[in-house]
């Protein structure tokens, strides 16, 4: 019982039971779990931020066209009112 290429067990070692080996690899398997919830949980958070955004995006483009637009067609009609360009 002395052969260590034998026997792994040291004076003070305590033989665990498979219900404690069972019960540990199932806490483990539930805590990996958890931890893809969450991962899968902050991928779904992240993405709706990134669509957020682009719908923001894309107002603001929009937003920005129609602002354009009034501009230059007020600068048009100042220039028509100038006598600068023919009204057609």
């Amino acid at each position: 019982m002395q052969d260590p290429t034998r026997f792994s067990m040291e004076a003070g070692d305590e033989e665990e039971h498979p219900f404690e080996t069972l019960a540990r690899d199932v806490a483990k398997a539930e805590q990996r779990v958890r931890h893809e919830e969450r991962i899968e949980a902050d991928r779904r958070v992240a993405e709706a931020r990134i669509d957020a955004l682009n719908e923001a995006h894309i107002d603001m483009e929009q937003r920005v066209a129609v602002e354009l637009e009034r501009r230059v067609a007020a600068e048009l009609e100042r220039r028509v009112a100038d006598g600068g360009l023919e009204a057609e």
